[in-house]
This record gives C-alpha cells, structure tokens and sequence, in this order.
C-alpha cells in the first residue's frame, strides 16, 4: 500500500483496514487519520467525555506495508470466500 491509496480510500468511508498480524480497524471518520509518507496514525480505542463527546484513548502507527486491504465494515469473516487450492 502508498499513502495513496488510503488518501483514496478515505473518501469511501466507513471501511475497514485489514492488517497483516490479521488485526482490522474500523475507519468512520476520515479526520481521525494522520497520513505520512510510510506510515498513518490512528485511533484503535475510543472514549466519551462527561459531555459525550468523543476522543481517542489510545492510537497505533501503521506502516502501509502492513495493510494488507480494505474491507467493508459490516463484513464478517463467515461472508469471506475461501481461497481454493
């Protein structure tokens, strides 16, 4: 992956990035990215303050080598196809 193509797929939001540890993050909100040449930064936990509004609890750095595709959000892994041999 290039910072291109998640610049790209922000725009088909609400998504899910697929990693290659088998980790998925949901992408809702295009503004939660911080996007650089090699690497995102994004929230993984979210929070609510007193008032209800939201922040990140916690944030992970993604190497784009990392993302191994994007996916829908409602997607489960039972709706998968599995890969013939």
């Amino acid at each position: 992956m290039r910072a291109d193509d998640l610049t790209n797929k922000l725009q088909d939001r609400p998504f899910r990035i697929h990693l290659l540890d088998g980790s998925r993050l949901d992408v809702t909100d295009p503004g939660m990215f911080i996007i650089g040449e090699n690497t995102a930064v994004l929230p993984s936990v979210w929070g609510k303050d007193d008032e209800g509004r939201q922040f990140a609890r916690n944030w992970r750095t993604i190497d784009f080598a990392h993302i191994v595709q994007f996916g829908n959000i409602d997607e489960t892994i039972e709706n998968k196809r599995r890969r013939r041999k």
